[in-house]
């Protein structure tokens, strides 16, 4: 009898357990970082935490000299921000495409320069799985699809012969 009651509890612990409610790991997703460098800060945001589909995200970028000098002439490609997206939930990356063309920009101290992300990247070959080849097909001409994205942003530039690299991860999450 002792052993009725003893299986009889374990099974009810068990069922106890199995019917409790299951709360959800929270995300708090991070909108704005900066980051400083040497003579650089830069400085990555989303205006909010989740977005509904459809719905324009906006993100930019800033790179501040805070150096010695009044101003510095960094060069870059095309720009120098960089804004790879990855969803989370899926791994897939949206690569941000940019053009290799040689610039320079006067960075006056204290004063950022800004740069914001548009919808140029997302593209895939042909050995890439169906499933990524929809995802990217669906960003291009929808927008963000319901995930969690991370943006991983970057400014990349020389200076005087010197390549800085700085980054910063944000994240939102879209319903």
């Amino acid at each position: 009898m002792r052993t009725y009651a003893i299986v009889g509890l374990i099974f009810f612990s068990i069922l106890l357990a199995s019917c409790g409610s299951r709360e959800e790991a929270m995300v708090h997703p991070t909108t704005e970082v900066a980051v400083t460098e040497g003579d650089f800060t830069y400085r990555l945001v989303t205006a909010k935490p989740e977005y509904s589909r459809g719905e324009t995200v906006p993100i930019y970028a800033e790179l501040t000299y805070i150096g010695d000098e009044a101003s510095i002439t960094i060069n870059h490609s095309a720009s120098p921000f960089n804004f790879p997206i990855q969803e989370l939930t899926t791994g897939y990356v949206i690569d941000y495409a940019m053009t290799d063309e040689g610039a320079s920009t006067k960075l006056i101290k204290g004063k950022p320069l800004r740069g914001t992300f548009n919808i140029r990247g997302g593209s895939y070959s042909e050995n890439d799985p169906k499933a990524y080849k929809d995802f990217i097909d669906n960003f291009r001409k929808n927008g963000y699809a319901k995930g969690h994205y991370a943006v991983n942003g970057f400014a990349d530039f020389s200076v005087a012969d010197q390549r800085v690299r700085i980054g910063a991860q944000i994240d939102f999450l879209v319903d």
